[in-house]
């Protein structure tokens, strides 16, 4: 083969395909592999993190979405783990005005750090003006820890009392959410908004999902305590900050994304508890 030859097979050497790039991505987030890579008894690989929200391995719900084998976290694939080290992507906050070239293996921890990746301000900065600025993903504990938000760890039900709001006073409210699906899960985190403007004599609840890469079906339903099948109840998908912006604002924004409700009929739904004679209603959160 003369030098001539051997440089038009360099040059026309294929790049890796659209194709090949899908085959590097995790069938539960749709995403880039994230290293530690596991992998079913048959092959099939997922993020390490993405299984362990899954399910428990104690109650066998790990199973492949391919193939429905068990995936065991104990079992690496090294080999593809290997290959992210080698092809190079832009980085997800290109649009933004990163120019940043990364290998796969790299990428999670560049986007952590990305100078031009979104940040969000705490939902009290206006009328409590806390400064905290930060990522999406660590605001819920910046809620917990900063302004004793309350925090619920529960499976697929939450349900809870809450105080109807005064007809004549705005107020926001806010409740973390952690829900468990097994015993050795990540918990998925989501923040119940609740605000009750008294202009509009609406209170209006939306969940929120800080993670961009979860989203989850979930029923919210305001219960009537004497009578369970009458009640108010919306379904949707969590939503996160770029898909909805701040729940004062709800009426700039699409109004099928939550729950709304009146102060006329969220007063008809609450009752007097014998206990502390204090007014109530009782809400329920469920995911599927």
């Amino acid at each position: 083969m003369n030098q001539d030859s051997d440089l038009s097979l360099r040059v026309k050497r294929p790049r890796p395909s659209n194709d090949f790039y899908e085959s590097m991505m995790c069938l539960i987030c749709s995403d880039f592999f994230k290293p530690p890579i596991v992998q079913c008894n048959k092959g099939h690989s997922y993020c390490q993190s993405c299984v362990q929200k899954t399910g428990s391995l104690l109650e066998q719900k790990k199973s492949c979405a391919v193939c429905r084998s068990p995936i065991l976290l104990e079992l690496r694939n090294y080999q593809l783990e290997q290959l992210l080290d080698k092809f190079t992507v832009q980085c997800t906050h290109s649009l933004k005005g990163c120019s940043k070239v990364v290998t796969l293996s790299q990428r999670p921890e560049h986007e952590k750090m990305c100078e031009f990746r979104p940040q969000i301000s705490c939902y009290y900065k206006e009328f409590k003006n806390c400064q905290w600025k930060g990522d999406s993903g660590d605001l819920a504990e910046h809620l917990t820890q900063a302004h004793d938000v309350q925090e619920l760890v529960r499976g697929m039900l939450f349900r809870y009392l809450w105080n109807p709001p005064n007809e004549h006073i705005w107020r926001y409210r806010y409740r973390v959410l952690k829900q468990v699906i097994g015993g050795d899960s990540e918990p998925f985190t989501f923040i119940l908004e609740h605000y009750y403007s008294s202009d509009d004599k609406l209170l209006c609840f939306l969940i929120r999902s800080p993670d961009t890469d979860v989203k989850k079906r979930y029923r919210i339903s305001i219960l009537n305590r004497n009578d369970e099948a009458n009640k108010i109840a919306f379904e949707g998908v969590t939503l996160n900050f770029e898909e909805f912006g701040h729940i004062k604002d709800f009426s700039k924004g699409d109004l099928t994304k939550m729950l709304l409700v009146t102060y006329q009929q969220i007063m008809s739904f609450s009752f007097v508890c014998e206990e502390d004679q204090a007014v109530y209603f009782s809400i329920q959160i469920q995911f599927f």
